[in-house]
């Protein structure tokens, strides 16, 4: 809580905050809460602040207010099921505007192949998606799609002998 940025999110120290960062924290934060520890009020205010001023025109999230990295251009799977996840986390129903354009933007770009507009980041995009989707209310679809049966299908079909799965990412 502490290291939360004045305007609401969290990064790497002194750095502007990112979305891959508030994921984690705000999950904790919610686990937390789940255990009937007390988070103040204040720093969910301004995690949805950030948040929702963090939003891009076509309704998805990207990284950071920086636009464009080279991973991504625009909006991006992971991202965007982050802020939904953190939004929902923070006790935003799922009939407010961010979160219902969030998900429309998910329903839009909904693969379990990849991580859609963002070039690595494959199973972190699935991470995301079913964390957004089962912080209340839990949510057995994405759209049309049994998003939970599709992800199990799809980690299933790509597990190798040894148990394990190749990432996507080369960092």
């Amino acid at each position: 809580i502490s290291l939360q940025t004045e305007e609401g999110g969290w990064g790497y120290g002194g750095m502007a905050a990112d979305a891959a960062h508030l994921h984690y924290v705000i999950f904790a934060l919610y686990a937390a809460k789940q255990q009937g520890i007390e988070i103040p009020e204040r720093t969910w205010t301004k995690a949805v602040a950030w948040l929702t001023s963090m939003q891009r025109p076509d309704g998805g999230w990207n990284y950071n207010a920086e636009g464009s990295s080279p991973f991504a251009v625009d909006s991006y799977g992971s991202m965007t099921a982050t802020a939904v996840m953190g939004l929902k986390a923070a006790g935003i129903s799922p009939a407010n505007e961010s979160v219902r354009r969030g998900m429309e933007w998910l329903i839009k770009h909904y693969t379990v192949a990849r991580n859609p507009g963002c070039l690595y980041w494959h199973y972190y995009y699935l991470l995301a998606v079913q964390r957004a989707m089962d912080i209340s209310p839990r949510q057995e679809k994405l759209g049309d799609h049994d998003w939970y049966s599709e992800m199990a299908s799809y980690l299933v079909s790509k597990q190798k002998p040894d148990g394990g799965w190749i990432a996507d990412t080369p960092i």
